[in-house]
């Protein structure tokens, strides 16, 4: 079966695009997203990136893309580009590079990334509690301790 691109696409690769058209094409990136489409998620995500590469935002969500895709080298490198897209880390991106690295077998460093976005108060407990890759650090008691942490600095935020 051939795959067809879209119009949106087409254009955002051309360079054809008005600036405009981020956000209608963000929109449809978003959709596959939350659709768990992540072929095409990524292909969107790609595609903004490729247009425009200080899109922090888009930088993170093609990794966490990969990373849902099972390719977390690959995330890992897209969560840098959304640190370099605009030279100041984001703590989602820290829970994503976290989450990777546990994929990896790299438990200090996911530790590490993990404590990192809860000291800056980012921490989805629905996500973190559902995403399977983090099963094997939910018995450590540091895992643990992000929980409250992240509680914490969000109720400090407030």
């Amino acid at each position: 079966m051939r795959r067809r691109i879209p119009a949106w696409a087409i254009l955002l690769l051309t360079g054809v695009a008005p600036a405009q058209d981020l956000d209608w094409s963000r929109s449809e990136a978003k959709a596959f997203y939350r659709a768990q489409r992540w072929l095409e998620a990524e292909g969107a995500w790609r595609l903004i990136t490729e247009r425009f590469p200080a899109d922090q935002g888009a930088w993170l969500r093609l990794g966490a893309t990969l990373c849902r895709m099972g390719q977390p080298e690959n995330a890992l490198d897209a969560l840098e580009g959304a640190v370099l897209a605009d030279g100041t880390p984001m703590p989602e991106a820290m829970f994503w590079t976290g989450v990777c690295n546990v994929m990896l077998h790299r438990a200090p460093e996911a530790i590490e990334a993990l404590e990192a976005a809860a000291e800056e108060g980012w921490w989805d407990r629905e996500l973190a509690s559902k995403l399977p890759a983090l099963d094997p650090l939910r018995r450590s008691p540091r895992f643990e301790a992000l929980r409250s942490t992240a509680k914490e600095r969000a109720a400090e935020a407030v």
